[in-house]
């Protein structure tokens, strides 16, 4: 690797993770991924992606690699230069902490809150999943508002990995600084129709995971095919796509009368609302 000083800046070429390359090396099966951050650009990744699709180990790839090229060492990449930072702070997993009496959602709270105040702009910070231990409505308020102090205030390079699309929104806010990614994977629409039975009733879509970082949002996380993959019992994941759908329906529903609502607040004149009706 290249070593910058006074740059702001990871940039790595075709980069694999250390560990899981090594797993998979006689196969040759790991896919490699590029990543560019710069505090003179982009420097926040959004990435979301259906579940199991290596999120996390993309984030900690990057993590690794910045510390490998820091310590003097060679790196699993085809080309790299990282600037040096001050810390790789981070918040992944889920565990509770029974020795203090905190919850799993208190952990994740107390990381986050020690993160905040001890990064600077010379920091690499990854968060996983932010939010996820406390209702949507709450989760998807923490993960956005503490994403953009990291955009607006800290200035760090940052990568968030979320589940929440919503959160995906601050790349209209902070176009410059922010990129939507997500990890591409295939959904096979063929495998599925032929397990379907009656109209009424809903199957898991089969997923096929590419592992290559891509740029945009995904809008779904894809839960039930992990939990066909888990040998979930057919009957629960039957009634669980149902329930998927119809949750689905309804969130669809109310956001096409939230649209024809804002169309008609903006009509001002009667016998256009009559043609409306």
């Amino acid at each position: 690797p290249t070593v910058q000083d006074n740059r702001q800046e990871i940039i790595i070429k075709n980069g694999r993770h250390p560990v899981i390359d090594v797993l998979l090396g006689e196969q040759d099966q790991y896919v490699p991924n590029t990543t560019n951050l710069s505090g003179d650009g982009e420097r926040v990744m959004i990435i979301t992606g259906p579940n199991m699709g290596g999120k996390s180990s993309y984030i900690k790839q990057v993590a690794l690699i910045t510390v490998m090229a820091q310590i003097g060492s060679y790196v699993p990449a085809e080309e790299s230069t990282i600037g040096v930072v001050d810390g790789i702070f981070t918040r992944m997993g889920a565990a509770d902490n029974i020795y203090k009496g905190r919850s799993t959602f208190m952990e994740e709270l107390t990381d986050t809150a020690e993160i905040i105040r001890k990064a600077t702009s010379r920091s690499l910070v990854i968060l996983d999943e932010l939010g996820r231990g406390t209702s949507t409505h709450d989760g998807i308020a923490i993960a956005y508002a503490t994403l953009e102090h990291f955009i607006r205030d800290v200035e760090s390079l940052t990568l968030f990995v979320t589940h929440y699309p919503s959160v995906c929104e601050l790349e209209k806010a902070y176009p410059d600084k922010v990129g939507n990614y997500h990890m591409a994977f295939l959904v096979n629409e063929e495998e599925s129709a032929e397990q379907k039975g009656s109209e009424d009733e809903e199957n898991p879509e089969f997923i096929t995971f590419l592992y290559q970082i891509t740029r945009g949002v995904s809008a779904r996380s894809y839960g039930l095919n992990v939990a066909k993959l888990a040998d979930i019992p057919e009957e629960i994941l039957k009634k669980a796509a149902y329930k998927s759908k119809e949750l689905e329906r309804i969130l669809n529903m109310k956001r096409k009368n939230l649209k024809s609502f804002a169309e008609v607040w903006k009509i001002n004149d009667s016998q256009e609302l009559q043609k409306w009706k």
